[in-house]
């Protein structure tokens, strides 16, 4: 039953990165679009917060992995 638990966790967490991952690049998106600097600092004050939160959510996930498993990702 701990490893079903386990398993509908990590499958949650995975869609938060994911929702968070995509909130990143249409961030970045805005940021490459605009031509108002009061919108290209909000964005990316934005992208910083959630770059933190996802940082967060992976950290979350991989501790919910088997041990000895940890996965390396190319940023945060």
């Amino acid at each position: 039953m701990k490893i079903i638990i386990r398993f509908i966790q990590r499958a949650a967490l995975g869609f938060v990165i994911w929702s968070i991952e995509q909130h990143i690049e249409d961030l970045q998106r805005v940021m490459r679009e605009t031509n108002n600097l009061n919108h290209y600092r909000s964005a990316m004050i934005e992208i910083h917060a959630a770059r933190t939160d996802l940082a967060s959510a992976r950290s979350r996930r991989d501790s919910l992995l088997p041990v000895g498993v940890r996965n390396t990702y190319k940023s945060a």
